[in-house]
């Protein structure tokens, strides 16, 4: 049996949001009961944020399959494709959707998708959700102590993190990887001749 990892949290909330000035204008204290608070917050936060990256990467990794079997008549070469070209730093999340998007109009598994405009949108929405929760800060409102992500895309943007919010992001997540996997499928079953259940 293997030991259960551990991992040492940062506490992201010892900035100045958690204190308040006292009477005396030198010193700084934690707001009342704010530090125990926000911590909780932070863990449920941090949590729904490592489980969207992980939803897009699995995306993702689906995407190359179908750009890379583009390229290839054998599942040995678009395994090489993948690894070879894919695979690489300079081949961002970005990049590979935009090579989607130009094969979604070319290839004939999309062809039986009925809104393929609106597949792409979804995609390229999911990105950026993935972008501003891998590179934004989780912060809270002091008040309420709801939780948003603040992130940079053109200016400085703050995005409130609620139930409905995550409704519609995990809505969406699961259609493009039902709709990719959908399309991958077909693309094992027709173009090599594999039977994958």
């Amino acid at each position: 049996m293997s030991k259960k990892l551990k991992f040492e949290d940062l506490c992201p909330l010892t900035t100045y949001e958690a204190f308040e000035k006292s009477e005396n204008k030198d010193s700084v204290k934690f707001k009342n009961g704010f530090f125990s608070k926000s911590q909780k917050r932070v863990q449920e936060i941090a949590n729904i944020r490592g489980k969207i990256i992980n939803h897009v990467i699995s995306i993702e990794k689906i995407s190359d399959m179908i750009i890379a079997s583009y390229f290839s008549e054998s599942l040995d070469s678009l395994f090489k494709f993948k690894n070879l070209i894919l695979s690489k730093s300079q081949i961002t999340t970005f990049l590979k959707w935009k090579i989607l998007k130009e094969i979604m109009e070319d290839y004939q598994y999309f062809d039986e998708i009925k809104d393929c405009s609106q597949l792409r949108k979804e995609i390229h929405d999911i990105i950026n959700t993935r972008d501003d929760f891998a590179h934004g800060e989780l912060k809270f409102d002091t008040v309420s102590m709801n939780p948003y992500i603040e992130y940079y895309r053109n200016g400085i943007k703050k995005k409130m993190i609620t139930q409905d919010y995550l409704d519609q992001l995990n809505k969406k997540l699961k259609n493009v990887h039902e709709v990719l996997s959908d399309v991958y499928l077909k693309i094992l079953n027709e173009k090599y001749k594999t039977n994958p259940k």
